[in-house]
């Protein structure tokens, strides 16, 4: 899977696409996911596991994005107590 940290259980990344990965997301202890890829939507992956996955379509074309690109939920996930 490709993912990058932001803290120790939220995540930001691309596509978790079947229940495998995802199992293996919730082993990891991951509670949040800010899903940033247009091609698929892994919310109804993590519903089983209520895990809280924000997702902001964006296609990845190596460009730039304006900042309202990105949703105000998103840029505003609670932070790991």
């Amino acid at each position: 899977m490709d993912y990058t940290w932001i803290t120790d259980q939220i995540a930001v990344g691309g596509g978790i696409w079947d229940e495998d990965r995802m199992l293996e997301v919730v082993q990891m202890g991951i509670t949040h996911i800010i899903d940033m890829q247009v091609e698929f939507d892994d919310r109804p992956l993590a519903e089983p596991w209520e895990i809280k996955v924000e997702w902001i379509p964006i296609d990845d074309d190596f460009l730039p994005k304006s900042r309202r690109k990105f949703s105000s939920r998103a840029l505003s996930l609670p932070a790991k107590p």
